[in-house]
């Protein structure tokens, strides 16, 4: 799986999860930052979204899991899209 691919999963993932919450949604790019982007999108949110994320890559890819840590966030940092989509390229099968 591509980056762009797995981008367009997360933007759309994120896309679902804010109108779920009945929040606004704002563009991002690859250096947009999903929490502090995203109108009320916190680690709650992120969890939501990365369980829906695995759900959605699961079918496509085979993957098992991303992990207990956080997707969004590592070293109390907020991380960027494009850090995101190498995160979860990372954990695929077969890896980066």
């Amino acid at each position: 799986m591509k980056k762009s691919e797995i981008a367009a999963v997360v933007v759309s993932v994120l896309k679902e999860v804010q109108s779920m919450s009945g929040r606004e949604w704002t563009s991002l790019h690859g250096y947009s930052t999903p929490i502090g982007t995203l109108d009320g999108f916190d680690s709650l949110a992120g969890m939501e979204a990365t369980a829906l994320i695995e759900e959605k890559l699961r079918a496509a890819t085979g993957l098992d899991s991303l992990g207990d840590e956080s997707i969004f966030s590592a070293d109390n940092e907020a991380l960027r899209l494009d850090q995101i989509c190498e995160k979860i390229l990372a954990a695929l099968p077969g890896g980066a």
